[in-house]
Formats: structure tokens, C-alpha cells, sequence
């Protein structure tokens, strides 16, 4: 049995000073066999947390696996980077805008989070090398 990642993970996304509340964040799973799988998007709670658990990441493999069969065919196990990403605003309105022609739900959902957001104008991506077994990864933003 492969354990890429634990059954539960926590993301806290701080500064050296304090947890960032109502950031978007996306989590990119990595894999050698066509496309990668996007997890996302999350926001953080007035902690700075995210939870992510590996039947909810799972959940969504299988979705894409479903609904894409042509483009997914990699599992969780596969999965070798975990990219945490955090993007500007100019790039999530982007995003929104790329959604509505396609999937409208999407763009809908990522357009009322984004009303709320705190999401800078620079944005940040950190790669971790999977398996991982810490249970709580700080993502401080310098």
C-alpha cells in the first residue's frame, strides 16, 4: 500500500508574524502520468488553516478520472510534488474569467471567494516532495 500522504494534513499560512485569514490557496498534486491534479480552491480560516484530507484528495482524483478520462489516469499513489500555491488577484480574476465559458459552477463558486479573498499582489508557491509525513506544514510568506 502506498502512502503518499497522511490521512490528514493541516496547512497553516502565516507570515513571521500572523496567520493569513481568507487566502486562496491551490494545491497541485504532481504526476508522471498525463496531467496533474488541482485540489482547490481552499480558503483559509481565521487560523490560517487549511485541512486537507486524503479521502477528500482521493475524492477528487477520481472526479477528474471520471469526468476527464481522456486527460487523467494517474492515482494519489503516483503523485511524486505537492505544489501549495497561493495566487495573486490578477491571476484569480484571470482564472474567473477562463472558468465562465466552460464551467460556469466553477467560476461562480471561485467568484464569491474571491469577494472575500486576501490574496496579494504577489503570489507564492512552495513544492514539497511527496511522500510527506508531517501532519501540520507551515507555509510562511515572506
Amino acid at each position: 500500500m502506498c502512502e503518499v500522504m497522511p490521512e490528514k494534513m493541516v496547512f497553516v499560512v502565516e507570515t513571521d508574524r500572523e496567520a493569513l485569514q481568507g487566502m486562496i490557496v491551490y494545491f497541485i498534486f504532481h504526476t508522471p502520468k498525463k496531467n496533474d491534479f488541482t485540489v482547490g480552491p481552499k480558503v483559509t480560516c481565521s487560523a490560517g488553516e487549511i485541512t486537507l484530507t486524503k479521502e477528500s484528495v482521493e475524492e477528487v482524483l477520481e472526479k477528474n478520472h471520471r469526468d476527464f478520462p481522456m486527460d487523467y489516469s494517474g492515482v494519489l499513489c503516483d503523485c511524486n510534488l505537492l505544489s501549495v500555491v497561493l495566487e495573486p488577484k490578477s491571476e484569480l480574476e484571470q482564472r474567473i474569467f477562463r472558468l465562465r465559458e466552460f464551467y460556469p459552477d466553477n467560476a461562480a463558486c471561485l467568484e464569491g471567494l474571491f469577494k472575500n479573498c486576501t490574496n496579494r499582489t504577489k503570489g507564492f508557491r512552495r513544492d514539497i516532495k511527496l511522500p510527506v509525513t508531517e501532519k501540520v506544514i507551515r507555509i510562511v510568506i515572506t
